[in-house]
């Protein structure tokens, strides 16, 4: 996603108010909001600022995930090696992040597994669990549900 700034946006806008200034026969739209955004500059400027803090002081935790794909696999990516993952998510976010990348279907996605150290991990429990005793390099396994392969039945006639 990319992020405008505010003072980007008030220049812009200013640029397109003095354009509209050397025309007197259009409405003065433009005007009254180009004064909304002069009384209320520094008020967007400070929301625009916590919005910008509160993203980037989420605490960030980075690990290593290891995915069984759904042949039985091992999936080597190198960018699985280094995963940033927000704290405050859960265990089902990051299931839900990984079956999307990968296509898998709703139902595939509800069955994935995750691990950590041997255990399954709810998929409600956040990486910020203090029972978890997560830290940065820890590996998390992902085991994604194997496709259904059809059955065949041999018929032996006596």
């Amino acid at each position: 996603m990319k992020y405008i700034s505010i003072d980007k946006i008030v220049h812009q806008i200013e640029q397109i108010h003095n354009i509209e200034k050397s025309d007197k026969k259009k409405t003065n739209y433009n005007e009254h909001f180009l004064n909304f955004i002069k009384k209320n500059k520094e008020y967007l400027k400070k929301e625009n600022n916590f919005t910008f803090k509160k993203l980037c002081e989420t605490e960030k935790i980075k690990l290593k995930v290891k995915i069984i794909g759904t042949d039985g696999k091992i999936i080597k990516n190198r960018s699985l090696d280094n995963v940033v993952i927000n704290k405050n998510k859960t265990f089902g976010d990051l299931a839900l992040k990984l079956g999307h990348t990968f296509k898998l279907s709703d139902d595939k996605i509800e069955n994935i597994k995750m691990f950590f150290d041997g255990d399954l991990c709810d998929k409600n429990m956040s990486f910020d669990n203090n029972e978890l005793g997560l830290e940065d390099g820890y590996q998390i396994d992902v085991k994604f549900p194997l496709t259904d392969k059809p059955l065949f039945l041999f018929l032996f006639i006596l």
